[in-house]
């Protein structure tokens, strides 16, 4: 191991529920360089981001940072010691609004104590109103957010989808009124709700420390049918907009296009499939 290297990764294995995802992996990055994991879908590049930044717990192998083995540490340790991430599937907490979720990605730029913080005088008082207009300047207005900015991330597609169809008109009536428009939307807020109880369900397993091949198994319940009405909710907001739905104007068709990377960032839909087929397979056996 060079002296000279930002991240060696050694023998790096990883498995969920008898599918090894990694095997043996092992590089190194030097310091000053830019590195990049390119393999198709599946091959395991989000889960050795995963384990780096003990998001995952791998069976084995060993991870060095500036000198420092972080195989063990928690993931705030982590994020502490410089390293950071940039989710593909953006991570986002569901029950809190747009605003609040980049609130929470500035978090690691705040200075302030617990103390301080809970005070909130002085210079905790003054980082906070710098931060909140640095959001403001820097990110809200750059990105186009300021519509959405309080509106809550887990319903937005549907959100927006029915604010638009209570007051867009068609033969002096509501959209809303009409039938196949109220299925799309009755469909995308039960199957919301259905993938919310879901992920809830396969949370509450983990912090009740319930591991191994039950809890794995429900994380990619969890994952893969959250993804796929992620993506199908979105579609369904589009289409209830019409021609609007389509073009940037309006933010329906860029919530279409992050969708998408649900199915395929962190573990692929076809992935969860696997994952899944296999624990039915054994519970009951050809």
């Amino acid at each position: 191991m060079s002296e000279n290297n930002l991240l060696t990764v050694k023998d790096l294995c990883l498995s969920f529920g008898g599918l090894s995802v990694l095997n043996g992996v092992s590089f190194e990055v030097e310091d000053g360089t830019i590195c990049a994991l390119i393999g198709p879908n599946g091959s395991g590049k989000t889960s050795i981001l995963n384990c780096i930044n003990r998001f995952y717990t791998q069976d084995k192998g060993t991870i060095i940072f500036h000198g420092h083995d972080i195989s063990k540490a928690t993931s705030q340790q982590v994020a502490k010691s410089g390293v950071a991430r940039t989710f593909q599937n953006m991570a986002l907490f569901e029950g809190m609004s747009v605003l609040e979720n980049i609130k929470v990605g500035r978090h690691m730029a705040m200075k302030s104590g617990l103390i301080s913080g809970g005070i909130y005088v002085g210079k905790a008082r003054r980082e906070e109103i710098r931060e909140r207009q640095f959001i403001k300047e820097e990110i809200i207005e750059i990105l186009k957010l300021e519509s959405i900015r309080d509106t809550i991330v887990g319903i937005l597609p549907y959100e927006y989808a029915l604010d638009y169809a209570v007051k867009r008109t068609q033969f002096n009536k509501p959209i809303a009124t009409f039938q196949r428009v109220q299925d799309k939307l009755v469909d995308m807020a039960m199957n919301i709700e259905a993938a919310r109880m879901l992920v809830y369900k396969g949370t509450a397993m983990a912090d009740n420390n319930i591991r191994g091949s039950e809890c794995n198994l429900m994380a990619s319940y969890a994952k893969l049918f959250s993804s796929e009405i992620c993506m199908k909710a979105t579609t369904e907001a589009v289409q209830i907009l019409g021609g609007y739905g389509y073009i940037k104007e309006y933010p329906v068709e860029r919530m279409m296009r992050d969708a998408k990377i649900m199915t395929i960032g962190g573990g692929t839909s076809e992935i969860q499939r696997m994952i899944i087929i296999k624990h039915l397979m054994k519970s009951t056996p050809l």
